[in-house]
């Protein structure tokens, strides 16, 4: 008697356990009790023997037995936590019904760039945009198309080629992907949004792929991409996992100002079992409800033109350099701060036990790509083996000084590579 129980993962997990369930993408932590009506309900033949079971091994009464189980199966089917599946939301990449792909005379220019093993030429119909492109991409930029050929030829995922097209006046603005068109009737300040979208989007899907490709190597490390900011200082990096609107961007951007090597506000490149990240800086996505404070740091910032989002939020994009624009190595991850901006809170730092760390690092999303145990279990492993902390504040100095101290006492501590 398991009530289908025999298609989830058991994974032990500090002080609890974990049931999951791969094809569902479903989590549920078990304490005690319910790990012991897990085990024991491959053992018996009813529910009257499990209870009979659990009653005897937890002194309780036979009733409040039978609840217990019953809440466990209730749990199991309603309260499991499920990880973010973007591969149902809307994409950027889907070709829509449209004209024969025209002949791209309009454009411009073309610039060419190279993004965590993906190739982009993009031809472009404005000077203005070339500016405004070059200025958001000057990371990733390579000057032609044979020195993009020679910089990713070894690791190359994904070759797109996207073509921006004017097509009114006033104007309105395609996007072609291949040849094939993903947007029409643009108007120019969703223009920018949009390319980014693509961009961000053939980045995490690079990993989902991975899986797909039949010269992918099993035993090769897998990569997995979570909704967070990443900063190093003295090569040694620091995850700062939030959801949108957690204030991770500016916190980000402002340590950068700071000195501190800046990877990235919003996709972090993790190697779970080697405990690393990779830098991708892609450029600062800011809300209109953050320029006014950046500016103290970054004055350009309001000169910077402002865009609309297909989410109708208005957003700024901030180049950050760093002295991490000339790196391109992995880096070992010392600490994880989930921060979250709070006017009521001054700043409050506090250790986060492994389980709420967990969920907490879950709850952040893996980009969409569906996890297997494999990788949760390197997952789980990773937390256990990674200093965690919750960082509640309205004060950024207070914040960054708290940041700058929990980074340092963790400098020197090497985290354990997993085999």
């Amino acid at each position: 008697m398991n009530n289908d129980l025999s298609n989830k993962a058991f994974i032990p997990f500090s002080n609890a356990c974990l049931l999951f369930d791969e094809a569902k993408q479903s989590v549920l932590v078990l304490n005690q009790s319910a790990t012991f009506i897990y085990c024991a309900s491959f053992e018996v033949n009813s529910h009257d023997d499990l209870a009979c079971l659990l009653a005897e091994q937890f002194s309780i009464s036979h009733q409040q037995a039978q609840q217990d189980i019953e809440q466990f199966y209730y749990n199991v089917d309603k309260n499991s936590f499920f990880l973010e599946d973007k591969t149902k939301q809307n994409s950027f990449l889907n070709s829509i019904q449209s004209p024969l792909y025209p002949i791209c005379d309009n454009h411009f220019k073309t610039l060419y760039l190279s993004v965590h093993q993906n190739t982009f030429s993009l031809n472009v119909p404005t000077q203005a945009l070339v500016n405004e492109l070059s200025a958001i991409y000057s990371y990733f930029m390579v000057s032609s198309q044979d020195s993009l050929k020679n910089s990713t030829l070894d690791n190359i995922k994904y070759k797109l080629h996207i073509c921006l097209l004017a097509d009114t006046v006033p104007t309105l603005f395609s996007i072609y992907i291949n040849a094939q068109c993903v947007a029409q009737n643009l108007l120019p300040d969703q223009l920018i949004p949009y390319v980014f979208g693509i961009i961000f989007e053939t980045t995490w899907r690079t990993e989902l792929n991975k899986i797909e490709n039949k010269d992918f190597l099993e035993d090769q490390e897998r990569s997995l991409m979570f909704h967070s900011a990443v900063l190093a200082k003295n090569n040694n990096a620091v995850l700062f996992p939030a959801e949108s609107g957690a204030g991770k961007s500016t916190l980000a951007a402002v340590l950068a100002y700071k000195g501190w090597d800046f990877f990235t506000d919003e996709l972090a490149i993790i190697k779970p079992k080697q405990g690393s990240v990779s830098p991708c800086p892609l450029s600062v996505c800011v809300k209109e409800g953050a320029v006014d404070f950046l500016c103290h740091y970054y004055p350009q910032l309001k000169n910077l033109n402002l865009y609309h989002r297909l989410d109708n939020k208005k957003v700024r994009y901030l180049p950050v350099l760093s002295s991490q624009q000339h790196k391109s190595v992995d880096t070992k991850i010392t600490v994880i701060i989930f921060p979250f901006y709070n006017k009521e809170i001054y700043c409050e730092l506090n250790a986060l036990d492994k389980e709420e760390a967990l969920m907490r690092f879950l709850g952040c999303g893996s980009s969409g790509r569906p996890i297997n145990k494999n990788e949760l279990v390197s997952i789980i492993q990773f937390i256990e083996k990674t200093p965690c902390y919750s960082l509640v504040y309205s004060d950024i100095n207070a914040a960054l000084k708290e940041v700058e101290s929990i980074a340092n006492s963790h400098n020197n501590q090497k985290l354990t590579v997993i085999t």
